[in-house]
């Protein structure tokens, strides 16, 4: 379903774009793994080996992207963007 564009008629909720979706998904996951505690700033190499772990945990999804995208971009973009959060920069330019 989507919204009135104040003509009465209705227009898509929104274009989909997979690769700003697979980068906003991957944001959130860093920024849970921060705030729920599993990246923790002092033990940064354990912590990303935790994540991936857990990454690990879904082959399919693995399987899919590494098809699609030559590799497995929730995994490579979540912990790009835990490292720009802990450097203060939460708003960098990565994607897919």
């Amino acid at each position: 379903m989507g919204c009135l564009d104040g003509h009465g008629k209705t227009r898509p909720p929104f274009a989909w774009e997979e690769a700003r979706r697979l980068t906003l998904r991957a944001k959130l996951d860093a920024l849970y793994f921060i705030l729920s505690g599993v990246f923790d700033p002092d033990n940064a190499a354990a912590s990303r080996d935790d994540i991936r772990d857990i990454y690990s945990t879904f082959p399919i999804v693995a399987e899919k992207e590494t098809e699609k995208w030559g590799s497995y971009k929730s995994e490579q973009l979540c912990l790009a963007w835990i490292s720009e959060v802990m450097a203060g920069q939460p708003d960098a330019g990565i994607g897919a």
